[in-house]
């Protein structure tokens, strides 16, 4: 059986190039994209308050910790 390598090449081209254009064409990722880049733009708007607020705190209760300690001496 002889088989014609560049019939086979130009087929999957062909397929290749077909499978772009249509990748290219949907649209359906754009919008999995966009929900991912504002789950990543707040979650990083919270990692910040809640360092911002958990300093605070926890200078808050630094205190607390040392009038406890002073009160049980």
């Amino acid at each position: 059986m002889v088989v014609n390598s560049k019939r086979l090449q130009r087929g999957a081209m062909d397929r290749a190039a077909a499978f772009i254009r249509d990748f290219c064409a949907d649209t359906r990722g754009a919008t999995a994209i966009e929900y991912c880049l504002m789950l990543v733009l707040i979650s990083v708007a919270c990692i910040g308050a809640f360092k911002a607020v958990g300093g605070a705190a926890g200078g808050g209760w630094g205190d607390v910790a040392n009038k406890v300690g002073n009160a049980m001496k």
